[in-house]
């Protein structure tokens, strides 16, 4: 399971007790392209001036060579630039997922993404120093779990 994966993500799928028969994982190119989707959904429609100042968070910076960013992509929701809510994980796990099965993408992009059974959903460790997207394949909603859960985050959005 971990050719492809970063020591991190083997030890997250390893403390959420998941098999290597549960995880599909995504090719590079596949990553790349749900990332840029979910930014085009969640990101770009909210992106504004703020006090003088454009917001502009990863949206791909952070898979490009000396490209800058200021934020995490989740700062989105944190500046209260998206609408979301802040949700109890347990919550989430329980009552939100109606789909088949979810991607898994890390804020990092050098990580590549995952796809589970969203039935693994109730698994999955959150309690972890990363940054973690969770979201259907038509990306109409998503669940971002921080490395600052608690003050900020965990997040629910569902795509406008």
């Amino acid at each position: 399971m971990s050719v492809g994966l970063s020591k991190e993500q083997v030890r997250f799928l390893e403390e959420s007790n998941l098999s290597p028969s549960q995880v599909n994982l995504l090719a590079k190119d596949e990553t790349r392209r749900l990332r840029t989707k979910w930014e085009e959904s969640y990101i770009q429609p909210f992106e504004k001036n703020v006090e003088g100042q454009r917001i502009i968070l990863h949206r791909g910076a952070c898979c490009v060579k000396d490209a800058k960013s200021n934020g995490y992509n989740w700062h989105i929701f944190s500046y209260d630039l998206a609408p979301s809510k802040t949700v109890d994980v347990a919550y989430f796990q329980h009552n939100q997922v109606r789909q088949e099965s979810v991607i898994v993408l890390w804020e990092d992009c050098d990580f590549i993404g995952i796809r589970i059974s969203s039935a693994l959903l109730k698994e999955l460790n959150f309690d972890v120093p990363q940054d973690l997207y969770i979201f259907p394949d038509d990306i109409s909603w998503t669940f971002v779990s921080t490395h600052e859960n608690g003050p900020l985050g965990p997040y629910y959005a569902v795509r406008k």
